[in-house]
């Protein structure tokens, strides 16, 4: 069997990549995974019966630790001799695709899922769009997450038109429909989850899954909370997800969050279908976006979501059909919109069925392989 390495800029990329070691198996390759230490992937890869390989690799730059790691991954694939290697992540698009490079591994996938400097400026900015130009250049094929995030790199100039394809409809891996479907399961585990965790039969609950932080306006949500529990006082607002909070203003603000006896943070979960089932509606102002995925799995549990026309949402809604975006930074339009579904339940539950049709008919994992397999081609 050919070797393919995944290598991955930080370990919890592995979840978008579930069931593709199976995927690979079947097509003649036998796969390892390469990432940073984390015993929840070592976990997660040796149930999908993938071998796995420790490199330590930092998610933000570190030049010393970047060094080391380049020297690694160079050793790496030397040793190991891959056919294939497919990137994921940004450091592991640059530093694993220049060592792929210079090892001569014939076939590297690199696999884009978003463009961390898309709204900087300055230096660094310069700095990460030179990475990426790199990256792309060391690659042989390069996949998209969204049809709109392969427009802006190509706008960037960091690549050409025709070097940059999306992975099927978009999305790393499409959605599980086992999973995330509104089973009698599901809404069991649903009930019993806002028994837990305070929320009454009827309450109107604002929800979001994510990471806590700056990018993905956590600051606006606040807002936009606040302004819905006027309105309606009885609003929950249900944050899931690890916080990684950047700024101190940011860090003062989670504190007075937190004082507030409707907000409700979960951190990290397993069962996020159980808690996505008790959204009145996602809201997901986020400002930079690959292919937000967990827009697409609420969709697929008949959650309609409101958020901003960012990179990546704009490929994740339907505007006015599956959910609405607004401007970027249109708070009050973010406001006016959750409260649309708050007080119309049969706007919502149109909307929230349409998502799922969509979700289901157009995300499947078979339809979003179909650009893995045609990017193994040789």
């Amino acid at each position: 069997m050919k070797k393919v390495l995944l290598i991955l800029s930080a370990p919890e990329m592995y979840g978008f990549m579930r069931g593709q070691p199976g995927r690979l198996y079947a097509l003649g390759y036998n796969p390892t995974v390469v990432a940073a230490a984390s015993e929840q992937l070592d976990r997660l890869s040796s149930a999908d019966g993938c071998r796995r390989i420790v490199l330590p690799m930092t998610r933000h730059i570190s030049p010393w630790s970047d060094v080391v790691s380049f020297v690694r991954l160079i050793s790496l694939l030397r040793k190991e001799a891959p056919s294939v290697v497919i990137f994921s992540g940004p450091k592991a698009l640059f530093l694993g695709g220049l060592a792929a490079w210079l090892a001569e591994v014939p076939t590297r996938i690199a696999v884009y899922h978003g463009m961390r400097q898309e709204r900087m400026f300055g230096p660094l900015r310069h700095l990460l769009d030179t990475c990426d130009r790199i990256s792309f250049a060391t690659c042989t094929k390069a996949l998209a997450v969204s049809k709109s995030l392969a427009r802006l790199v190509v706008a960037r100039g960091l690549t050409s038109s025709g070097s940059i394809s999306v992975t099927g409809p978009g999305t790393a891996n499409g959605i599980n429909p086992a999973r995330f479907s509104l089973t009698v399961d599901v809404q069991s585990r649903a009930k019993k989850l806002a028994t837990a965790i305070g929320i009454q039969p009827g309450d109107p609950v604002i929800g979001f899954v994510g990471r806590l932080t700056e990018d993905k306006g956590i600051a606006d949500i606040w807002t936009v909370y606040h302004a819905v529990r006027k309105v309606y006082p009885k609003t929950k607002l249900l944050l899931v997800g690890p916080e990684e909070v950047l700024t101190r203003e940011l860090s003062e603000l989670v504190k007075q969050m937190r004082t507030d006896t409707g907000v409700i943070f979960t951190g990290s979960v397993e069962d996020v279908e159980a808690h996505m089932a008790l959204f009145t509606c996602f809201l997901f102002p986020s400002i930079r976006e690959g292919f937000p995925m967990a827009i697409t799995e609420a969709a697929s549990l008949g959650v309609p979501t409101v958020g901003y026309a960012a990179t990546g949402v704009v490929d994740a809604i339907v505007n006015d059909e599956t959910g609405f975006y607004v401007q970027i930074g249109d708070c009050a339009a973010l406001v006016e919109r959750v409260i649309k579904y708050l007080g119309d339940s049969e706007l919502r539950i149109r909307h929230g069925e349409a998502a799922s049709r969509r979700a289901c008919s157009q995300f499947s994992p078979d339809s979003v392989w179909r650009g893995y397999v045609e990017a193994l081609k040789d």
